[in-house]
């Protein structure tokens, strides 16, 4: 599995040599296929060859491309990495309903569980009452406790005239940290052979990514941590943007164990698919740590 983020800013030209990724520009820079986990191309006047989008598909890293505001909004996945992908997919169609209401019933109180660490890592008071409502996620999330924490944890968190539709420094990081993490999220679905578009919650029938959606739930305290700790003038520096991708490096809790982003949810994705073969939700969700980038033997 990979774990090297290649941050694309300037103007490059990207190919594919001898099994290396090569990054040529200002300098060259080489690449083992098999170490990436992502590339990020931020500079529009990047040119790739078509075996470099091949060949980084099929080692099963995920490729974004950013748009002219700099935030990454495609996303190019592996399609034929899982040898029974039929399987998958008839298993995520046959899926009973208590099953994928006590599925998200698990996902909406694990994010919840998070928010709440991320409002006490920030010492903010208001984790008490996120936590409590954590307790209270129904099967199917009936009760929408899911909106109700939402409701006390930004505001708690960027303060009470923050609005989530607003342009400015934290919505920026949210929007780009959550745009990594669905597309690891969608990556890692599509290596295990499932349909993104298939969700259990999110069924908008626009969105080629409806489960990656509902999977990234837990992911998003994460980058809500960082948007807190960092300042708002390097927004607009590659450095800032670098870090922000190199969150799917950050350790958390998965399973009771200490496991970088990207293990994390390719446990959560292993156990998303026991769950549907063995019709019990018994899922892995990822619970928030503090910000530490995790240290591979």
């Amino acid at each position: 599995m990979g774990f090297i983020n290649v941050f694309v800013a300037s103007d490059a030209h990207i190919s594919v040599e001898n099994r290396q990724l090569v990054l040529s520009g200002e300098k060259q820079m080489r690449f083992p296929l098999e170490d990436i986990n992502s590339v990020v191309i931020e500079n529009r006047n990047t040119q790739l060859t078509t075996c470099a989008i091949s060949e980084i598909a099929a080692a099963g890293g995920v490729l974004y491309v950013c748009d002219d505001k700099h935030l990454p909004t495609t996303v190019v996945l592996p399609s034929s990495t899982h040898y029974r992908k039929l399987k998958a997919v008839r298993a995520q169609i046959n899926a009973s309903k208590p099953l994928v209401k006590q599925l998200w019933q698990k996902i909406v109180k694990a994010k919840i569980v998070n928010q709440a660490e991320c409002l006490r890592l920030c010492g903010k008071p208001e984790y008490e009452k996120v936590f409590a409502l954590s307790k209270r996620v129904l099967s199917g999330d009936s009760e929408n406790r899911e909106a109700e924490a939402a409701a006390v944890y930004f505001k708690a968190l960027f303060g009470k005239d923050f609005v989530r539709a607003a342009e400015n420094h934290i919505n920026f990081t949210l929007n780009y940290g959550y745009a990594v993490m669905r597309g690891l999220v969608a990556r890692t679905l599509a290596t295990h052979g499932f349909e993104p578009s298939l969700g259990i919650f999110h069924c908008n029938e626009l969105n080629p990514f409806n489960l990656a959606d509902d999977l990234m739930e837990p992911l998003r305290p994460i980058v809500d941590l960082f948007a807190f700790a960092h300042s708002p003038e390097y927004a607009s520096e590659s450095l800032y943007k670098k870090e922000i991708c190199n969150l799917m490096n950050c350790d958390v809790n998965s399973g009771g164990e200490r496991h970088g982003v990207v293990n994390a949810v390719e446990r959560l994705v292993s156990s998303f698919g026991h769950s549907l073969y063995a019709e019990e939700a018994e899922i892995i969700p990822p619970y928030l740590l503090p910000l530490t980038i995790h240290k591979y033997e």
